[in-house]
């Protein structure tokens, strides 16, 4: 699944769907991108993540932060992290997998830059208090099964039926045009 060759398919697929001004589904987007980034195409990578409309879906943000660190934009991380701070998302807690912090950290180390590393740590003591931390692998994420949501019995049953009684409209006749009569 990780082939060159799996990639080529991948990149000509994107191509035609492109063409033709189809964009694809986040889950696809997402997958190919993570395939981009096994084969060290980060700068494709953000191209094709900037195409999902809202970026604040967890497997967008976490394949950004991924893609820039391996950019080296290392400053173009940190707005991404604050992001889900400032984000109301009700009962739900939106999350970074753990390797791609642990990744992101590694390579702020490395840089040594004492304001960004500084900031990072800040934020991750606030992750780890909120509880923003996934321990699951951006991979183990992006390869999960797809899941879909079960409808109540009763409320699968009367999906279509409305309280207004029905009534059948009106018999109307139709006049049918034709190209003949156009001209």
């Amino acid at each position: 699944m990780n082939t060159e060759e799996s990639l080529n398919y991948a990149i000509n697929l994107w191509k035609e769907l492109m063409d033709v001004g189809h964009v694809p589904a986040r889950r696809a987007v997402t997958f190919f991108a993570g395939l981009l980034l096994k084969h060290n195409k980060a700068d494709v990578c953000l191209e094709i993540l900037s195409t999902v409309q809202n970026q604040q879906y967890t497997t967008i943000r976490n394949l950004k932060v991924l893609t820039l660190t391996k950019l080296n934009r290392l400053d173009d991380t940190i707005p991404i992290l604050k992001s889900i701070l400032q984000i109301e998302a009700g009962a739900q807690v939106l999350t970074f997998n753990k390797d791609v912090l642990d990744t992101l950290g590694e390579q702020l180390e490395k840089e040594n830059n004492t304001e960004l590393l500084s900031e990072f740590k800040h934020l991750m003591k606030i992750f780890e208090d909120e509880k923003h931390i996934s321990d699951l692998s951006l991979d183990q994420q992006l390869t999960s099964e797809i899941t879909t949501r079960m409808w109540k019995q009763d409320r699968n049953q009367n999906r279509f039926q409305s309280s207004r009684p029905f009534r059948p409209r009106p018999n109307l006749q139709r006049q049918q045009v034709t190209l003949h009569d156009m001209e």
